[in-house]
């Protein structure tokens, strides 16, 4: 919406649709929905024919790709015509089997610029995939929205009533599974304690289940999808991201900002963003017993809770969304000056 804003015409094209859709048509923004069904993680080769009879007759001059399917789908319908291709690669992707890999290297290649949200990423896709490091932009996120502004909890209320909140989609790499454990030795500890599961997403049975099989069904609710994220983030005494694998969680902003000290896995971008004892703690990922003992040194100490909360919103002139918009301009102006893609 703030490249619309800037004078882009934007059409916005997916596998199918949802609350993000709905948002743009309000914001005035084309949406074609070119499936039944959400493409997730897989070649689609009915989505990338329906996204290529769509640039044929939308007089379209760029295309920017997000996501494994999306990207691999743009690759293939942009094959022969002179329009370029940006993906911007959001994650170092433990799930790709081979077939995936070979596809998002080809992809990578034959793109007319690469952005990547972490160091890391830069790092893999330069030195292990060979993409030229002129055609690979790192561009951290930041959130439209940050510091949704509310009074601060009070300090016995927090005392009394600790909130742990996880936000994401519940899928493997974010290391859900981890927290609930996590979780059992907190309330042993923090008996008064209770923890938020915001998002949705395919392991949300098995991971209710595994909350009822430790005991926690009382102390653990899963709110589901929901569109306050920013003013359910200002509620929560910490917010845990026990990832096993991260591009830069927009999610680490919008905490930091809000407030909130963050528990996080010292991987990818967090370790760009999340400064190491100043605005929350970093535990090694799959490690339950270390992500209960930082959870318990804030939740035991709301002094240091606020302490790190408050450094987090100090560092919010930090974060502008301006200067990411611009940076996307600054690639797509390299791209329509490159050669379009279509190289093999």
């Amino acid at each position: 919406m703030a490249l619309s804003n800037r004078g882009y015409e934007i059409l916005v094209a997916c596998s199918a649709g949802g609350p993000l859709a709905r948002e743009l048509h309000q914001a005035g923004i084309p949406v074609c929905v070119l499936g039944g069904r959400l493409v997730k993680r897989r070649l689609s080769l009915a989505y990338a024919w329906r996204l290529r009879r769509l640039l044929r007759v939308a007089n379209c001059h760029l295309v920017h790709a997000h996501v494994h399917a999306s990207e691999v789908a743009a690759a293939l319908a942009t094959l022969g015509l002179a329009i370029p291709l940006v993906v911007t690669e959001h994650t170092e992707g433990p799930w790709r089997g081979r077939i995936a890999k070979r596809l998002s290297r080809w992809t990578w290649h034959r793109s007319s610029q690469v952005v990547v949200v972490s160091k890391p990423i830069w790092r893999n896709l330069v030195g292990r995939d060979g993409v030229p490091a002129e055609r690979v932009s790192y561009v951290p996120p930041v959130p439209a929205r940050l510091g949704f502004r509310q009074p601060p909890r009070e300090k016995a209320d927090m005392a009394v009533t600790p909130i742990v909140g996880f936000v994401g989609r519940l899928q493997p790499e974010k290391g859900v599974d981890v927290l609930l454990q996590a979780a059992s030795t907190v309330l042993a500890v923090v008996p008064q304690a209770s923890f938020v599961i915001i998002g949705d997403g395919p392991l949300r049975p098995t991971l209710e289940e595994q909350a009822r099989q430790l005991g926690l069904i009382s102390r653990v609710r899963f709110l589901g999808f929901r569109a306050d994220v920013p003013r359910l983030l200002t509620q929560l005494s910490a917010l845990a991201i026990p990832s096993r694998s991260e591009g830069t969680p927009l999610v680490l902003l919008e905490a930091m900002c809000a407030g909130v000290p963050v528990v996080a896995s010292a991987i990818g971008g967090i370790q760009d963003v999340l400064r190491q004892g100043k605005e929350g703690l970093l535990v090694a990922p799959d490690d339950p017993a270390a992500l209960a003992g930082a959870l318990c040194s804030l939740l035991l100490d709301p002094e240091r809770t606020r302490s790190m909360g408050e450094a987090g919103r100090q560092r919010r002139g930090q974060f502008v969304f301006a200067e990411m918009v611009d940076a996307i301009e600054k690639t797509y102006r390299r791209a329509l000056g490159a050669k379009p893609a279509g190289r093999s």
